[in-house]
């Protein structure tokens, strides 16, 4: 394991959006976090990969894996968790946008806490970044579960959840024991 984290962002024929999402995570404020960028492709046309050859080849920060045929999502899933070899993960969408201070934030708890998962605030925009944000839930302080039904009541509307699957850091051990291939799940089920 040469990094402690593993961003991996998931990715299906929606270039535009995943070039903003790569330039949110190459961008992040420096931390003592080492950390690389996995791009993993399940699209059906070519406009990813030519995206990734043009832009992004040439970093030593960004690796590129396409998925021939491609797959379900809860299959997609799957496939990104068996290739992780960091301690900690994030699993983000092309759609989901990384706050600049995002490691710089997290950085004492990754480095000093042993935990599960980190949960972060979210920021929601629609059909463009500039048309403004709007947060998911509001936390100013740290949330600890010690149960899994605690933890799962937090996802229900009304409860002032928080943010889903890709808002969350990951210890890798822990996500591994998940079989996401066994969990219902609809066309965005993440």
């Amino acid at each position: 394991m040469s990094n402690l984290l593993q961003i991996v962002i998931l990715s299906r024929d929606r270039p535009n959006f995943l070039s903003k999402t790569i330039e949110s995570a190459t961008n992040l404020n420096a931390s003592d976090i080492s950390y690389e960028i996995i791009i993993s492709d399940n699209s059906e046309s070519d406009d990813v990969n030519n995206l990734f050859k043009e832009n992004y080849s040439k970093s030593h920060k960004i690796s590129y894996r396409r998925r021939i045929p491609t797959v379900s999502s809860s299959s997609h899933y799957q496939l990104v968790i068996e290739e992780l070899n960091s301690e900690y993960a994030v699993i983000f969408h092309d759609d989901d946008i990384f706050h600049p201070d995002y490691l710089m934030k997290i950085s004492p708890i990754l480095l000093n806490q042993s935990f599960s998962a980190i949960g972060c605030n979210a920021l929601i925009f629609k059909k463009e970044i500039k048309d403004g944000f709007k947060k998911m839930h509001e936390f100013s302080q740290i949330k600890k579960f010690n149960r899994k039904k605690d933890f799962i009541r937090q996802y229900l509307v009304g409860n002032g959840g928080v943010a889903a699957f890709p808002g969350y850091i990951y210890k890798t051990e822990y996500l591994k024991k998940i079989s996401f291939l066994d969990l219902p799940s609809g066309k965005h089920a993440d």
